[in-house]
């Protein structure tokens, strides 16, 4: 079965315009990036544009396929128990 994924569409601008590769529903992108900024800057200045467009991302995933959302909503489960017991929260013992 093949994967969606959040690709920017070819000729735009970098970062303006993204789609799904499956169905190409198109998402509006960060913006206009100076290409002089370095890259800490960058993350500084879009990091709440970028969350936004995940975020939205996240919700097309749901209806749109909805199996793919089920298999990465387990894997980000998986990866939080797995993140607890290696700090010493073992949420399955009863100890």
């Amino acid at each position: 079965m093949p994967k969606a994924n959040l690709r920017p569409v070819p000729g735009s601008r970098p970062f303006h315009v993204f789609e799904c590769s499956l169905c190409k529903t198109r998402f509006e992108g960060i913006g206009p990036v100076d290409p002089r900024i370095g890259h800490a800057a960058f993350e500084a200045a879009f990091s709440e544009p970028k969350a936004a467009l995940f975020k939205e991302w996240n919700a097309h995933l749901y209806p749109a396929h909805r199996r793919q959302w089920e298999f990465q909503r387990a894997k980000m489960e998986k990866r939080g128990v797995a993140k607890k017991e290696a700090e010493g929260e073992n949420p399955g013992s009863s100890l």
